[in-house]
């Protein structure tokens, strides 16, 4: 029988290599949540990902628990991965993870100011 001892986790978790990125990540999801859904719902973007826009005419709701749940599932299973075999998986692609979850996260901001300064009808070239 296993004892759980809060302290160890905390002592483990502190030795987890991934820590900082685990934590970004986890926020830059949240982040791109946000953005992604209050670019949808003020009709300046669509969701390019249609299995993730078949949630989403499914409802905004359902969208949210979706993402989070597949990015916590992901994160969960790399830290159980590493905690079993003391490996980090994927130990390569991590920082191309960060990489597209930050370029995600700049295209839903620029994507979100444009649909402001530039409602649909108005040209953002006048000729």
């Amino acid at each position: 029988m296993m004892n759980f001892s809060t302290q160890r986790e905390i002592e483990r978790w502190n030795t987890f290599p991934r820590r900082k990125t685990f934590v970004f990540l986890l926020v830059a999801n949240l982040i791109d949540l946000c953005l992604t859904s209050y670019a949808i719902l003020s009709g300046t973007a669509e969701e390019v990902n249609p299995l993730m826009a078949a949630v989403i005419d499914a409802g905004i709701v359902y969208f949210a628990m979706v993402k989070i749940a597949g990015m916590q599932l992901a994160l969960t299973a790399a830290y159980i991965k590493w905690l079993k075999d003391g490996k980090v998986p994927l130990k390569r692609t991590w920082p191309i993870i960060v990489g597209i979850y930050g370029f995600v996260i700049a295209w839903n901001t620029v994507m979100i100011t444009l649909g402001h300064m530039f409602p649909e009808g108005q040209e953002v070239l006048p000729l």
